[in-house]
C-alpha cells in the first residue's frame, strides 16, 4: 500500500506488475480488478502492463469489490490475481491485495519473493513475440451476485418483505445491493445524507453515537440509525468501502456491539452450515469461547484457526474443496459483508425471527460486555 500517486505511482505499479509476473509460470493469467476509482483503474492498467510485459495474460474483471474478484479468481480457473482498491481507513491511501489460485491471500513466503524481486529488478522480460494477451470478463459482477443467490434461501426471504437500510461510501457496494435486490424481494434503502427535520427519524436521531471502527463516522451511523427507525426497517448496516467489514443496526434502531456483530455472524454462519449439511465452521482462536455455544444451536461445531485472514480462508476453502460443494464459488463470509447480509436475513427469514430477538437470544456473557 501507498499514498496514492506519491509513492503508489504508475511507474511503481507496473514494476510491481513485473515482479508479480516474474515469479509466476509464463503464459499463466492472472486475475486483474479495482474499486472503480479512477486513480484504481490507473494502478491497474500500469499492473497491467508489468504483467504483460514478463509474459503473464492478463484478465481483467472489472470494478467491485475484492469479493468480486476472488469470485472472478475461482469462476475463470486463473493463476491469481490482484485487487486494486483504496483503504477503508484512509482514501488517500491505495492497496494492492495479492490473491493466489483459489483467491485466497497469498501466503508471507510468496509475498517477500514478489518484494524482492521488484526491489532488486529482478523482472522477466518476454521478447516481443511472448508478451501477454489481456482480455475482459463483462459478467463477473453479475456472476458474483447469481451466484450468491445459489448460496441463500430466496423463498424464505421473499416471504418475509425485509427492508434493508446500508451506507457505504463505494458506489460499487450499492450496484451489488441493487443487483440483489433484483434477485430477491427485498426493499433496499441506501442511507441519505441530508439534515432532518426535529422529530424526524425517530427519538435515536438525538443522539450522537462514538464507534471505534476507522471506516464509521460519527455522523454517518446517527444518520443510519435515524433512516431505520424512520423507515421501519427489518435492519440497518454500515459497510467499509470494500464491503469487509460492517456495522449493524436492528429494527428499534439499536446500534451492537463488536461482540454482538461477531456472535451473530457465527449464528449466520452455523446456519448455512446446517442447511449446506456441513457439520463445523471455522473461527479464530481469539474468538470467544461461546462461539461453540451458538454454532451447537444449530448442530454445528467450531474449529478454531490461526488469527489471520489467510489461515480462516483456507480452512473454508478447504472444507468445500473437500466436500465437493459446486455452489462454494469461493465465497468467504468473513471477509464478505454483502454474502454475510444474506446469510443472516436468510437465517432471520427461515426462522422467523427479528435482529433484536437474535441479539436478545446471545449468552449471559456477552451481553454483560455492554
Amino acid at each position: 500500500s501507498g499514498i496514492t500517486n506519491v509513492e503508489m505511482t504508475p511507474e511503481f505499479a507496473s514494476s510491481v506488475g513485473a515482479s508479480y509476473g516474474s515469479c509466476l509460470p509464463e503464459r499463466s493469467k492472472v486475475a486483474l480488478g479495482c474499486d472503480g476509482k479512477r486513480s484504481s483503474e490507473i494502478i491497474k492498467d500500469s499492473i497491467a502492463c508489468g504483467l504483460m510485459s514478463s509474459g503473464i495474460d492478463v484478465v481483467d474483471v472489472g470494478t467491485g469489490t475484492t469479493s468480486v474478484t476472488r469470485f472472478a479468481i475461482y469462476e475463470e480457473n486463473v493463476r491469481g490475481g490482484i485487487h486494486v482498491r483504496a483503504s477503508s481507513s484512509d482514501p488517500d491511501v491505495t492497496v494492492l491485495e495479492f490473491l493466489d489460485y483459489r483467491g485466497i491471500n497469498i501466503d508471507k513466503g510468496f509475498e517477500r519473493k514478489i518484494e524482492n524481486a521488484c526491489f532488486t529488478e529482478d523482472f522477466r522480460r518476454a521478447n516481443h513475440e511472448s508478451v501477454g494477451t489481456k482480455t475482459t470478463v463483462e459478467s463477473a459482477f453479475e456472476g458474483y451476485v447469481e451466484a450468491m443467490m445459489k448460496n441463500v434461501d430466496v423463498q424464505s426471504i421473499n416471504d418475509a418483505k425485509m427492508k434493508v437500510v446500508f451506507h457505504c461510501d463505494n458506489p460499487n457496494v450499492d450496484d451489488v445491493l441493487t443487483a440483489v435486490a433484483q434477485h430477491v424481494d427485498i426493499d433496499v434503502v441506501k442511507s441519505g445524507y441530508r439534515r432532518r427535520t426535529d422529530g424526524e427519524g425517530g427519538d435515536n436521531r438525538s443522539k450522537t453515537y462514538e464507534i471505534d471502527q476507522p471506516f464509521c463516522s460519527a455522523e454517518h451511523l446517527t444518520e443510519l440509525v435515524g433512516d431505520v427507525v424512520r423507515n421501519e426497517a427489518s435492519l440497518g448496516i454500515l459497510f467499509d468501502r470494500n464491503a469487509q467489514k460492517s456495522i449493524l443496526v436492528d429494527e428499534t434502531g439499536k446500534v451492537l456491539s463488536d461482540h454482538q456483530i461477531g456472535s451473530i455472524e457465527c449464528l449466520a454462519k452455523a446456519h448455512s452450515a446446517m442447511t449446506r449439511n456441513e457439520d463445523h465452521i471455522s473461527m479464530p482462536v481469539t474468538s470467544s469461547k461461546t462461539s461453540d455455544d451458538l454454532a451447537r444451536r444449530f448442530g454445528v461445531d467450531v474449529i478454531r484457526t490461526r488469527a489471520n485472514p489467510r489461515a480462516i480462508m483456507e480452512t473454508n476453502e478447504d472444507r468445500n474443496r473437500c466436500k465437493g460443494d459446486e455452489n462454494f464459488y469461493g465465497f468467504q463470509p468473513d471477509f464478505d459483508g454483502v454474502y454475510m447480509l444474506m446469510q443472516l436475513l436468510s437465517m432471520m427469514a427461515e426462522n422467523n425471527n427479528s435482529l433484536s430477538e437474535l441479539v436478545e437470544s446471545l449468552p449471559d456473557t456477552i451481553m454483560k460486555r455492554e
